[in-house]
C-alpha cells in the first residue's frame, strides 16, 4: 500500500536516507533531515510478517507488516514497544511470523 501512495515522492526512509519511488526501484536522493518530508518506518530484507491484533469497538482488526528476523527470537508473553504504534504482547513466534496483540500507545 505505502509502494502506490509514495510513488513518485521524495520521502525519508527513517535512520537511513531520503528516497524516491520510481516504478520498482527506489533512487536514493540524499541524506538532508526535512521535517516537511514523510518520514517511512522500513525494514530491509530479509525479514519476517508480522500480525498486529488490534481491538476496534466489538470487533478485531489484524494490521500486516514486517519486521527484522530478530523478532522470532521473542517469545509469547513478551511486552515489546513498537516504534510509532505503542506497546503489545507477542502472541506467537513462528519461523517466519510474529503475532503481537497491541495494548496501548
Amino acid at each position: 500500500d505505502d509502494w502506490k501512495k509514495l510513488n513518485g515522492r521524495v520521502f525519508r526512509l527513517k535512520g537511513f536516507a531520503n528516497v524516491k519511488l520510481s516504478g520498482k526501484t527506489a533512487v536514493y536522493t540524499g541524506n538532508e533531515l526535512k521535517k516537511s518530508m514523510q518520514k517511512i518506518q522500513w525494514a530491509s530484507k530479509p525479514n519476517i510478517r508480522v500480525e498486529l491484533v488490534v481491538p476496534d469497538g466489538d470487533r478485531v482488526v489484524i494490521r500486516k507488516g514486517v519486521a527484522e528476523p530478530a523478532m522470532t527470537r521473542l517469545r509469547p508473553g513478551a511486552v515489546i514497544q513498537m516504534e510509532r504504534m505503542g506497546f503489545g504482547r507477542v502472541d506467537a513466534v513462528e519461523k517466519n511470523r510474529v503475532v503481537v496483540y497491541w495494548g496501548h500507545k
